[in-house]
């Protein structure tokens, strides 16, 4: 899909799909898994814009890690599982969840927005099934809808608010929550904002907070309780 800087469309209506090596060019370059039923989605590091169709509940599986140098898509009433070999997942651009997103088993997931994300009225992201998932979310002007789900798990499971920008930060029951900035060379003050009533069941971390604070927690007049 590399040749000449034109935004190439790869449509994949099968269930088994396998590829040696994804090459892509420059522009927004899309691959779709359209199929109305169950498929595997081969792993590389160099998808552009993926969208995850099908709808039904019918569930997407990834073979391996992942990275999405621009979208992630994941349409309504399709579910896309983590699988059972994946332990990174980067997307650099936004990522929309409109279906499932789940983290499933075996393997421990890091799961990386650095784009704003958008969980719609449907959408659902589960980090349940293993017992060490972190989700790494470091867009800034995030969209819970109400309505979608966020369900963190009971064991370690961590959820980071850590963008290098003002965030907002979903209100939901947490596992772990961390707050903080992953540029530990960062000097600006940033604002993380509630969006709604949160819960942190385990343990809340704010880093960056010192005599001339790098992040600040704003609870924008919504409840916050910690439980561990």
């Amino acid at each position: 899909m590399s040749p000449g800087n034109f935004v190439h469309v790869l449509n994949l209506g099968g269930a088994t799909n396998v590829i040696g090596t994804l090459t892509t060019g420059a522009a927004a370059s899309v691959i779709n898994y359209t199929l109305a039923g169950a498929q595997t989605v081969f792993s590389s590091p160099n998808y552009k814009a993926l969208n995850i169709n099908g709808g039904g509940a019918n569930i997407k599986t990834l073979q391996g890690d992942l990275t999405v140098t621009n979208n992630l898509s994941v349409a309504a009433a399709t579910v896309f599982n983590l699988g059972t070999t994946a332990s990174t997942i980067n997307v650099t651009g936004t990522a929309t969840i409109n279906g499932s997103l789940l983290f499933s088993t075996t393997t421990n997931k890091s799961v990386t927005i650095n784009g704003i994300i958008t969980l719609g009225a449907a959408g659902v992201i589960d980090m349940g099934g293993n017992t060490d998932h972190a989700l790494y979310l470091r867009g800034n002007a995030n969209v819970f809808t109400a309505g979608g789900v966020l369900t963190t798990g009971v064991d370690n499971q961590t959820v980071y608010y850590d963008g290098n920008q003002a965030q907002n930060i979903g209100g939901f029951t947490y596992n772990h929550l961390s707050i903080g900035n992953f540029n530990a060379a960062a000097v600006a003050a940033f604002a993380k904002t509630l969006l709604n009533t949160t819960t942190v069941n385990k343990t809340l971390t704010i880093t960056g907070v010192s005599a001339v604070p790098t992040v600040t927690l704003q609870l924008a007049g919504f409840g916050l309780s910690v439980n561990g």
